[in-house]
């Protein structure tokens, strides 16, 4: 069973415009993606047979994380998945799941730049996190603005360890790493 986590109160940043804006400063170094080219908002969205939600604003698309923390509903969870990228290079990300008795489990996931094809990703670089986590394509996309190039954005899981109730999500503190989905699976 799949529960879809919702971000509305903590989206910050916006990536997807309905066309290139004109202003000086927008998306990621004035890179960016039209809506009619991405992923449908607001609704339920189905990825390698995981259930997604999107969230839009009228002013954001995705969280930049920040140590941005989210409730959930109080259960136990078998798996994290997450929509999202890195930008300016490959990371392993840490984020930290807390459960109903105050303990947590981090919860490490390699994330690719989201300029890196998949054939060019080793799905953790041979790291132990590659067990439990794992990365695949979500979607391909042309971006707009300052240049064209193609834009990956990736899918990832993560096999919870605990047993325990989840109550919240808490999400790493780099900038450079966007989220625009997060699912979790019981």
């Amino acid at each position: 069973m799949f529960t879809t986590i919702p971000l509305k109160k903590i989206v910050n940043h916006k990536i997807v415009y309905l066309a290139v804006p004109t202003d000086s400063d927008f998306g990621l170094d004035k890179i960016c993606i039209l809506k009619e080219h991405f992923i449908k908002a607001n609704k339920k969205v189905v990825l390698n047979d995981i259930e997604y939600k999107f969230c839009w604003t009228n002013q954001f698309d995705n969280v930049q994380c920040e140590n941005q923390e989210v409730a959930v509903s109080k259960n136990q969870y078998n798996e994290i998945h997450f929509i999202g990228f890195t930008y300016w290079g490959d990371n392993h990300i840490f984020f930290k799941l807390i459960f109903s008795d105050g303990t947590h489990e981090c919860a490490k996931i390699f994330f690719p730049d989201w300029g890196h094809p998949m054939e060019n990703i080793n799905n953790g670089l041979g790291s132990e996190s590659a067990t439990r986590a794992k990365c695949r394509l979500a979607d391909v996309f042309i971006s707009s603005g300052r240049g064209k190039v193609l834009l990956n954005i990736y899918q990832f899981s993560y096999k919870i360890e605990s047993k325990k109730q989840l109550t919240k999500i808490m999400f790493p503190d780099n900038i450079m790493t966007h989220i625009f989905a997060i699912t979790l699976e019981s």
